[in-house]
């Protein structure tokens, strides 16, 4: 298994232990990219895993990704996500 799959892994585990109690579900695009959709604090967000392709370190660029869609919700404690 490639790494790429565990790091999109770890982010789907996260995003779901800090969304609204089961409303999380992973929806998929037409293009292939995973949809991470669920209740934020109330509100209905979502977070398309970018794929592993154009420039920089895919671990990094994830995490930032991440964490910035994390700070834009309307959480009372804002998690930081890292591997």
């Amino acid at each position: 298994m490639s790494t790429s799959h565990a790091y999109i892994r770890k982010v789907t585990k996260f995003l779901g232990r800090i969304s609204d109690e089961g409303t999380f579900h992973v929806a998929k695009r037409r293009g292939g990219h995973k949809r991470l959709v669920a209740f934020y604090g109330g509100q209905k967000r979502s977070f398309t895993v970018p794929g592993p392709g154009a420039g920089g370190p895919y671990q990094k660029r994830l995490q930032d990704d991440v964490n910035r869609f994390v700070s834009s919700l309307q959480l009372e404690n804002t998690p930081e996500f890292s591997f």
